[in-house]
């Protein structure tokens, strides 16, 4: 294994696929989107197999049967899987590889060596206060209710605790106050990475 998995965790609305997508639109060529299998329905402006391959509970369950997930959770009633062939053959063949997760998935990944700790860089990014994610959900018009936002609030909370408690997981922490600025740094740093493969 010669690749690198860039691992983005953080509570919903602290704007981590806004910054992943970001890095991969100003970098096209340079590095891999890791793409999960999830339960959910599909958002309006979400492609399937490109932001996530959308499968019934029946074919996740399928998948879990056949071991085909190096990691999986549910998260706000949806289940979230990372498949072996997403990531595995990609680190093999020296690519940089982004991936959005979760952190019990980060936990998992990490406590069971499946992918050596020295190939993984992971980056927690949150917001200065919870009234900013609280915004950022609102304004997303993802067609979710009042109850749902409350409910990825909730589950954001517990994660902000897994991070306090737990920080060694974590390799950098970035706070998303000013997206521009935000964008900047965790470019910075993933590039740093890159410069010495």
């Amino acid at each position: 294994m010669s690749g690198i998995l860039f691992a983005v965790v953080g509570p919903s609305g602290v704007g981590k696929t806004t910054i992943v997508d970001l890095l991969n639109k100003k970098h096209p060529l340079l590095f891999t989107k890791a793409v999960s299998t999830t339960t959910r329905c599909r958002r309006p402006h979400e492609i399937h197999s490109v932001d996530f391959n959308f499968v019934s509970i029946e074919e996740f369950n399928r998948l879990i049967i056949l071991h085909q997930f190096i990691e999986y959770n549910q998260y706000n009633n949806y289940f979230y899987g990372t498949p072996f062939d997403s990531i595995i053959p990609l680190l093999d063949s020296n690519n940089f590889v982004i991936k959005i997760i979760e952190v019990k998935g980060i936990k998992k990944l990490i406590d069971t060596q499946i992918i050596p700790r020295e190939h993984i860089v992971t980056f927690f990014i949150t917001t200065p206060q919870k009234s900013d994610r609280e915004k950022r959900l609102f304004e997303r018009n993802d067609s979710v209710t009042e109850i749902d936002i409350n409910q990825r609030l909730v589950i954001g909370d517990g994660e902000l605790e897994f991070f306090e408690k737990n920080k060694n997981y974590f390799d950098h922490v970035i706070v998303n106050s000013e997206l521009p600025q935000s964008f900047l740094l965790f470019e910075k740093l993933i590039l740093s990475y890159v410069s010495k493969y």
